[in-house]
């Protein structure tokens, strides 16, 4: 159990590594810091910690308990973060075709963005944390400030 914890962090330093360097490559390093599945690291370290200094079943039990119940929203938090390297990997070309439709219509509906809903949403997260000089409105508008 403990080399499977073991693993799992290791992929999750690798795949926050991978999407760090391209955002860093689409020019948005600035504004990225931790996955969401990093999250889950700090835990997983002490269940690790747990289970090799366990001192009766029920520990044992309970930290096993724990371990299942945080697999799962640790393999929600791996799926957004995929997403988040898909988004990554095409920002500069969405964010080229953003600024040009803004330029031409002074806004943009986020819906006429070519990204599924999920991918959608972190994109333009994304997008008005670097480009400070738009906004997004409560109707899903993307403008320039003020």
């Amino acid at each position: 159990m403990t080399a499977e914890i073991d693993e799992i962090l290791d992929r999750i330093n690798r795949l926050n590594s991978l999407i760090k360097d391209i955002l860093k490559g689409s020019g948005i390093g600035s504004v990225f810091t931790k996955t969401e599945s990093n999250a889950y690291a700090e835990e997983l370290e002490r269940m690790r910690d747990a289970l090799l200094n366990w001192r009766s079943g029920d520990e044992l039990l309970s930290t096993l308990t724990m371990y299942i119940e945080l697999r799962k929203g640790l393999d929600e938090s791996l799926k957004k973060d995929k997403v988040l390297a898909d988004v990554a990997s095409i920002f500069p070309i969405l964010e080229k075709y953003v600024k040009d439709a803004i330029e031409r219509y002074g806004k943009i509906d986020v819906r006429d963005i070519p990204l599924t809903e999920s991918h959608l949403t972190v994109f333009v997260n994304l997008f008005v944390q670097k480009n400070y000089e738009y906004s997004v409105n409560q109707f899903g508008v993307i403008m320039p400030r003020g």
